[in-house]
């Protein structure tokens, strides 16, 4: 979502963190901690999503160009091709959701006085980016279990860390779409609010799922 394009830019006047991508580990987590409002859950969710992913990642760059596992080189080359470009879409979401969730703190200041109708499209975006998010977590652990029976055997302990760690981002993806609905029932209509709640649970519950049969599978 372009946040310009709906005029959510309001949040930019304060101070804005590096992209996620381009921080070193110190300094993001130490922008975490800080007190400020955005990056927070969101974008520590996002992160958290492409940790894993990059992990599962590992796991093909050990598989992909080992004669055992030339039956299913082309299925590995596309995984590890998916992973490392919905990596970088997890980290670009992460940034969106941190200045939405800025964008959207500084209209509701009581001195703010926004459009008729930002309110709503600021809501919108703080519900909808950790929602694409999710769905990119989902996908991705549809990813990682295909690679239960065709990847090395001996790094199946960290494919089952990888597919630990998205599923937890999924949640945290989940709880940050829920905490927002609130303000998006009030902004933009309850109806609204009460699709992309059930649509949140949907995806969520498809991804834990998922996650659960890959960690049956690696046993």
């Amino acid at each position: 979502m372009a946040l310009r394009a709906v005029g959510l830019d309001w949040g930019m006047s304060q101070t804005t963190p590096s992209p996620l991508g381009e921080m070193r580990v110190a300094d993001l987590l130490d922008s975490l901690a800080a007190k400020t409002p955005a990056p927070g859950g969101g974008a520590a969710a996002c992160v958290v999503g492409a940790v894993g992913l990059a992990l599962a990642g590992m796991v093909l760059s050990y598989s992909v160009g080992r004669k055992v596992r030339s039956p299913h080189e082309g299925m590995l080359l596309t995984a590890q091709e998916r992973l490392a470009a919905m990596r970088g879409r997890l980290l670009e979401l992460g940034d969106a959701d941190a200045a939405a969730y800025a964008t959207l703190n500084a209209m509701m200041r009581k001195d703010a006085n926004p459009a008729p109708g930002m309110l709503a499209e600021a809501s919108r975006a703080c519900t909808q980016i950790p929602m694409d998010a999710l769905g990119v977590i989902a996908e991705a652990i549809d990813v990682m279990a295909s690679l239960a029976d065709t990847t090395n055997p001996h790094l199946r302990s960290d494919l089952r860390v990888a597919v630990q760690t998205a599923r937890a981002a999924a949640q945290g993806c989940a709880e940050n779409v829920r905490v927002n609905l609130g303000t998006l029932g009030t902004h933009a209509g309850e109806d609204e609010a009460r699709i992309a709640r059930e649509r949140c649970d949907r995806v969520l519950a498809s991804a834990v799922n998922a996650a659960d049969g890959v960690e049956r599978a690696t046993a």
